[in-house]
């Protein structure tokens, strides 16, 4: 027995699939979400199915605050954009 006709993906396939024009953005997301969650309701890098873990993400975006950091001039602005 196989993975012949029910095929098991990840949360973060799932979502790929239904948004392939986003896929560097998603993946991004997802790394973004791991690291900014810690405990036992980490967020798992290929996403999860949890919904108390979506509930500490959902908290931890909404409270998150980015770093004080100035970008000088366009240029420096899309690269930043670029990495992730």
């Amino acid at each position: 027995m196989g993975k012949e006709g029910s095929e098991m993906s990840t949360p973060m396939e799932l979502v790929i699939k239904q948004h392939p024009d986003h896929k560097r953005q998603i993946q991004c997301c997802m790394t973004k979400w791991h690291k900014r969650t810690s405990g036992k309701l980490q967020w798992q890098e290929k996403g999860t199915l949890d919904e108390k873990c979506w509930d500490e993400v959902d908290a931890v975006i909404k409270h998150h605050k980015a770093k004080d950091t100035k970008v000088i001039g366009e240029k420096a602005s899309e690269l930043k954009r670029e990495r992730c």
